[in-house]
């Protein structure tokens, strides 16, 4: 998944100009980010739909080119965590 990720985001035109280590380091952050998306949407179709989606929290950026440096990505493991909290206590729908 994280190899796959992180070729999404050389594909739509960014440069990789960053050391092995840093790509190593963008990897494992797409990678433990989108786990942590999948846990707050309780599925990976739709955190991944919720990872590409340009969001207002991040002036029109898509979490998923946040993850790019530890400081945004910082940004968007707080906004998943609170994702997750707030989902955590509603109340589950019976139908």
């Amino acid at each position: 998944m994280a190899d796959r990720d992180a070729h999404v985001i050389r594909i739509v035109g960014k440069e990789d100009n960053g050391s092995e280590s840093e790509t190593n380091a963008a990897d494992a952050r797409i990678a433990r980010l989108s786990a942590l998306a999948e846990r707050a949407f309780a599925g990976r179709e739709r955190a991944q739909r919720w990872l590409r989606r340009p969001l207002r929290e991040f002036g029109g950026i898509a979490p998923l080119e946040m993850m790019e440096t530890p400081a945004a990505a910082r940004q968007v493991e707080s906004l998943l965590r609170q994702l997750a909290e707030t989902r955590a206590q509603r109340p589950t729908r019976r139908h």
